[in-house]
């Protein structure tokens, strides 16, 4: 039975099985992500928790969110913060999400399957989406973009096509992408799958079969042209701006160079073995490993029927087409970031990810006969069902722990500010610098990763947004000669909660926290974690912040032997001269592990080619010269390096 709705003067039809389908996927969004209906801060919130201002709209418009800019600006005008609007928009953002998850599955032609609704609940439930609601100033752009999405799809499948639908579709995909572009993301993903589970997998015995097959060939043909001719549309807006200096681009929004392709193969690479396999802070290993054992059975599902399909010649066809398909999900795993300049697959960023999953799960029972396999069905059943209450209970994991970061910054900014207010000269502060500052409290949190869940006296341009929506004064970032005097001062004295720790000078308090030593940008390059340290670094994360020891992030990826993660660090600005305890430079490292392009790098931004090791004087070309390689000689030579 269908029912009939109205929107701009077009007539839908929507089966009752698509309005329960998407209320049973609404109850498992309320249940996972429910916490963001109340207030709560990323790092990024606080910068317009006081409001939005011009530099916060320049920066968006920068990312090329127009749209997403104007959203802010109306709220501004409207007299309301953007940030305060958590519980209305946190109820239409989870509706509307699970709205896209239903025309998703609509579209590819999967929403009839008996397991929608729990698939649906692990795709709405999945931890890699609840990142984008932690963000309470994202929500009412985020209810934009979805509904731009939405309607893309739903104009698409409009039966019969028509010019003005396409072009309707054409508009709300660019308007989505100026609002906000991971959804393209979500586009691609259902192109993919619909040309899957129509081209490839509709058996063709039938004249029926055979229509329903062209209809989803024509679907996906469709929305790939549209998007393509939106996503051309929207590179010529950004170039546009930048040309008549309307706006500057930001490095994300800019293509990375023909040369750096081959680090940004390692970097996919490594991201996708982060992304399906191993543990994060958000999503256990354990769990992770039963998602992907699900993917591998999932997988041989799938081949075992087109292995056994009737008819030689389309089993053939219909392999090499599926394995086309399934080899376009390796880049759209990361989707819209594969080509820029920065390299932050954060959670939110690929957050998409949770749709080919479920898809792909979807996908595996339509190969699968339904009366013969009821214990395979059983199994799968079982399964999800603990996949779904894993996803559940972390999301929630991680909107708890951001209370939980909330409330412990708010305690420390209190006893910060209470200190302060006892200066005789505070009356004259106007900005604040704030020295140090760890990511972490004692008690650990359990879901850190990149920006989530990380304290705002960590982040630097959260740190006076932070003491002033805790006070109710107007602080802004002390930057510049301020910011100079600051370090100054807190290189000679004691940092908190020793008494000098807090001071005036002039219009500026000076506040100095002890520094992480447990530095999360450290650790990660000393680790290996490429979409770690990408995250932290555009987290606006202390590049050069060094140990006691006196190792920074450069030093330990030079000393790991990962070439990416140094190579990102001295793009980032990092010191290739620093000295670590032992005496060694990050050049002297590089010689003696023979990394070329490091090294080559590291001369490029400024290393010293004849720093000498103060007990014995060692040099980088020493250090070559001693493990024989001779293409690091030469470079080093040609460097100016002397024996």
């Amino acid at each position: 039975m269908q029912n009939k709705f109205a929107l701009l003067d077009k007539q839908f039809d929507i089966d009752k099985q698509y309005i329960r389908l998407l209320i049973i996927i609404f109850i498992v969004a309320v249940l996972a992500k429910g916490p963001v209906l109340f207030r709560g801060f990323a790092a990024d919130d606080y910068k317009v928790a006081s409001g939005v201002e011009s530099p916060d709209l320049t920066l968006v418009i920068s990312q090329g969110r127009y749209i997403g800019a104007a959203v802010m600006r109306l709220f501004n005008a409207l007299g309301t913060n953007i940030n305060d609007m958590y519980f209305p928009f946190g109820i239409v953002a989870l509706l509307l999400y699970s709205a896209l998850i239903v025309s998703i599955l609509r579209f590819v032609g999967i929403a009839d399957s008996p397991a929608a609704g729990l698939v649906g609940g692990i795709m709405i439930a999945h931890p890699y989406l609840t990142e984008l609601f932690t963000f309470r100033m994202l929500l009412p752009a985020l209810s934009v973009a979805l509904i731009f999405s939405i309607i893309a799809l739903e104009m698409v499948m409009k039966v019969p096509a028509t010019r003005g639908a396409r072009a309707f579709a054409l508009l709300a995909t660019l308007a989505m992408l100026l609002t906000y572009q991971i959804f393209l993301n979500y586009l691609a993903v259902a192109i993919i799958f619909a040309f899957i589970f129509g081209q490839v997998l509709h058996n063709k015995n039938s004249q029926a079969l055979a229509t329903n097959n062209n209809i989803y060939r024509e679907r996906a043909i469709t929305l790939m042209i549209i998007s393509a001719v939106a996503a051309i549309v929207f590179i010529l807006i950004m170039w546009l701006g930048k040309a008549l200096s309307l706006t500057y681009v930001e490095n994300r929004a800019s293509v990375i160079k023909i040369d750096m392709i081959p680090e940004r193969i390692k970097q996919i690479s490594s991201a996708l073995v982060n992304i399906y396999w191993s543990a994060e802070p958000v999503l256990s290993g354990g769990l992770k490993k039963l998602v992907a054992l699900m993917l591998v059975i999932s997988g041989i599902i799938i081949s075992w029927r087109l292995l056994t399909d009737k008819g030689r010649e389309y089993s053939i066809r219909s392999i090499f087409m599926t394995l086309f398909a399934f080899l376009l999900l390796i880049p759209v795993s990361l989707g819209v970031i594969v080509p820029f300049g920065d390299w932050w697959p954060v959670p939110r960023v690929i957050s998409h990810v949770a749709i080919i999953i479920g898809l792909i799960y979807l996908v595996a029972d339509s190969c699968i006969p339904g009366s013969s396999n009821r214990f395979l069905m059983s199994i799968n059943f079982i399964l999800r069902i603990v996949v779904l209450i894993g996803f559940i209970f972390l999301s929630n994991q991680i909107l708890a722990d951001q209370q939980k970061i909330n409330l412990w910054d708010r305690m420390m900014a209190n006893r910060i500010i209470s200190r302060l207010e006892m200066h005789p000269n505070f009356s004259n502060v106007k900005f604040v610098h704030v020295n140090g500052g760890s990511w972490s409290y004692p008690v650990k949190l359990r879901t850190p990763q990149g920006d989530l869940n990380v304290s705002a006296l960590y982040v630097p341009y959260s740190k006076a947004s932070l003491l002033s929506e805790v006070s109710g004064y107007k602080f802004e970032w002390a930057i510049g000669t301020r910011a100079a005097t600051g370090e100054k001062y807190c290189q000679a004295i004691q940092p908190w909660p020793h008494a000098e720790s807090i001071t005036v000078d002039n219009d500026v308090a000076i506040i100095c926290l002890k520094k992480q030593e447990s530095n999360p940008l450290i650790d990660a390059s000393w680790a290996g974690k490429v979409e770690v340290v990408s995250s932290l670094l555009y987290a606006e994360s202390d590049v050069n912040s060094a140990s006691s020891s006196g190792l920074t992030a450069l030093s330990a990826a030079v000393m790991q032997k990962h070439e990416t993660i140094a190579l990102l660090l001295l793009e980032h600005g990092a010191n290739p001269n620093v000295v670590y305890s032992n005496g060694n430079t990050p050049l002297i490292e590089a010689a003696w592990q023979g990394s070329l392009p490091v090294l080559k790098a590291l001369l490029a931004k400024g290393a010293a080619p004849n720093y000498k090791r103060p007990d014995d004087g060692l040099t980088a070309l020493k250090a070559a010269m001693s493990v024989n390689k001779a293409d690091v000689v030469q470079a080093l030579k040609d460097a100016g390096a002397i024996e």
